[in-house]
């Protein structure tokens, strides 16, 4: 479960091959790289300034699924790096959502490509990169699935 910074818990899940690990971001290093990417030609959806976080139109939409989310929790957002641009393959508002409601840290999917880079750059250093699978069930289990 992740907090959020004026109350209230919002729960993801990672659902995901052993082609992923997860990264636990330190949230306020993951705005300001995204932030700082600004005119990066690979950076297609540029972060907006914090105050203008909360009128994405898009926060309509995933409003209430972070609400429900301790009955159905909310996937990972996937992130990596290209171009030396931090990209989303899925989670773009998801992620701004939780930027904006202020959870401090919060669990990431990337790819063994951008897992170490990604890591470094707004990873908590107390929380290695964990292969996705290997946090998803408990021993004995068959399901790649977790809540994180």
């Amino acid at each position: 479960a992740v907090a959020l910074g004026a109350g209230g818990l919002v729960h993801l899940r990672q659902d995901f091959s052993d082609l992923y690990f997860v990264i636990h971001a330190d949230t306020n290093r993951l705005y300001e790289a995204l932030r700082a990417q600004a005119g990066n030609p690979f950076d297609a959806n540029p972060c907006p300034p914090f105050a203008e976080l909360p009128h994405d139109p898009k926060f309509a939409d995933v409003a209430r699924p972070m609400r429900q989310s301790a009955d159905y929790p909310i996937p990972l957002p996937e992130l990596c790096l290209y171009g030396g641009a931090i990209t989303f393959a899925d989670g773009m508002t998801r992620t701004r959502w939780l930027i904006c409601h202020r959870a401090a840290t919060f669990p990431i999917a990337a790819t063994e490509s951008s897992v170490a880079a990604l890591h470094a750059l707004i990873g908590l250093t107390d929380h290695p990169p964990r292969l996705a699978a290997a946090l998803a069930a408990p021993p004995g289990a068959t399901s790649p699935r977790g809540t994180l």
